[in-house]
């Protein structure tokens, strides 16, 4: 939704990140797959082969670097991704609050867009209900 916002270098960064968030809890479920080529679509860019992926710390880096705004929509993208198939495990609780942690978002920042999230979720259910 706002990732074309993003520089060549974070598009990259992003779409790895996605790779480890999807893995997160040990399950790479078709939704999520579905999601990360949707992303890379959005994005311009192809997803990249297993071997060609950036480690979290290397995506970490590059997004530690970026301004804030840059930093909320990666971490509302990727809790779209880790909601796709509508299972929020722990593993990816927990991954989603260390990545922010380490890129220098404050947990009430998540928490907010977690909230945030489920409200448009809810949304977008009760539309598609409506029809």
């Amino acid at each position: 939704m706002f990732l074309k916002e993003l520089n060549d270098s974070e598009k990259n960064a992003f779409i790895c990140l996605s790779i480890h968030a999807a893995n997160a809890d040990g399950r790479f479920v078709e939704e999520e797959e579905k999601m990360i080529n949707e992303y890379a679509n959005e994005m311009e860019i192809s997803v990249p082969s297993e071997e060609q992926v950036m480690t979290i710390e290397e995506s970490i880096n590059i997004f530690s670097k970026s301004d804030e705004h840059i930093k909320k929509v990666v971490l509302f993208e990727t809790l779209g991704l880790l909601y796709s198939d509508g299972v929020f495990e722990k593993a990816e609780d927990k991954f989603i609050y260390d990545y922010a942690d380490k890129i220098g978002l404050q947990s009430d920042i998540v928490k907010e867009q977690i909230e945030l999230l489920k409200e448009y979720l809810d949304i977008v259910s009760k539309i598609v209900n409506a029809m």
